[in-house]
Order: C-alpha cells, then sequence, then structure tokens
C-alpha cells in the first residue's frame, strides 16, 4: 500500500536527507585550506569587493562576476573565513538537490524524488567537487528554473521568475548562457 506524502512532508524529508548528506559528505573538507586554486581567485576577488574592489577593474578574472558578489555577501554576513565559502557551497547544493527532488516527484514517486536529490549530493561529494565553485552556484539557479519549468501552468509572473533565474545561473556560470536562451524558447 502506497503512502501519500503532503508537499510539505516531502519536502522537510528530502531537506532532512539532503542536509544530512552535506553535513557527512563535506564535514571534514570544510577547513581543508585548498582543493582548488579556482575556489581561491574566487575568495580573493570576494574580499576585494568587501574592501571597495570592483571585479574586473581592481581585480580579474574571466569568470562571470555574481559568484564574486554571492561570496563577497556571504562573508559579510558569516565573516572571512574558508568555511563561510564551503558553507555557500554547501546550501547552493542543499538547494539545487531540493529543486532537483521536486523536479522528479513529477515523474517519479516520492521515495524516488528524494533518492534524486539525495544522488545529486553523493555525486557532488568527490573530493575534486567539495571547493565552492561557479557549477555549485549556478545549479541553485538553474534546478528552481527548470522545476518552474516544467510545471503545468504558464503565467507571465513564472516566466519572468524562470528569467531572472536562468539569468542568474549564467551570471555564475558563463555557459549556462545558452541554456538559458534554450529555456525560454522553449517557454515562450
Amino acid at each position: 500500500m502506497e503512502r501519500r506524502f503532503s508537499q510539505r512532508a516531502l519536502i522537510l524529508l528530502s531537506l532532512l536527507v539532503i542536509l544530512t548528506l552535506l553535513f557527512v559528505t563535506r564535514w571534514r573538507y570544510m577547513a581543508h585550506e585548498v582543493i582548488d586554486w579556482d575556489e581561491s581567485t574566487f575568495v580573493i576577488i570576494a574580499a576585494d569587493i568587501l574592501r571597495g574592489g570592483l571585479p574586473y577593474v581592481d581585480t580579474l578574472d574571466n569568470k562571470p562576476p555574481l559568484q564574486s558578489f554571492l561570496l563577497a555577501g556571504a562573508m559579510l554576513v558569516l565573516g572571512e573565513t574558508l568555511v563561510t565559502v564551503r558553507v555557500l557551497g554547501a546550501v547552493a547544493l542543499a538547494v539545487a538537490a531540493l529543486a532537483f527532488a521536486m523536479i522528479a516527484r513529477r515523474v517519479a514517486g516520492p521515495l524516488l524524488a528524494i533518492g534524486a536529490g539525495a544522488l545529486l549530493v553523493v555525486l557532488a561529494s568527490i573530493p575534486q567537487l567539495q571547493p565552492t565553485l561557479t557549477e555549485h552556484l549556478a545549479l541553485a539557479f538553474l534546478t528552481p528554473a527548470l522545476w518552474l519549468l516544467t510545471g503545468s501552468t504558464a503565467s507571465l509572473r513564472r516566466a519572468f521568475l524562470i528569467g531572472l533565474l536562468l539569468m542568474a545561473a549564467a551570471l555564475c556560470r558563463s555557459n549556462l548562457g545558452l541554456v538559458a536562451l534554450a529555456g525560454l524558447m522553449l517557454f515562450a
């Protein structure tokens, strides 16, 4: 006999599983100094932003600017530590995994949906993916956009929100600009 999960119960259970997996898979890497030099560059640019600098003017990187401003915001609120940067990456993965679970819920049962969100966390747990990368931050915007895009009702408000989320994803990871364009063409 299949149990019925309410949407709220599914979200809470998914979030509990995702946060537990994130804690288990990322805890030992939280204070590990250098895993990837890209993350170090992002931290330097974010710290420069906190001191009044501007990306591409005072510090240069070939990445889009939103990830630097997100890191700077997190560092402003939680302190300029590597743990802050890694926590931001874990939060971004939690958002992405939860949205992924909600997308999976539309085509599968609740347990498979929770498994899909958990699978994203597990796949992102290899040592090379432990630092906060632009991919993690972009996924936090891309997967909610895909969840909205796969919804049943179309509205101007939904289209606007999808556009904002896809723009934010592209401003974290420039090659997602093509995904944003394709997503908006599908919606239109």
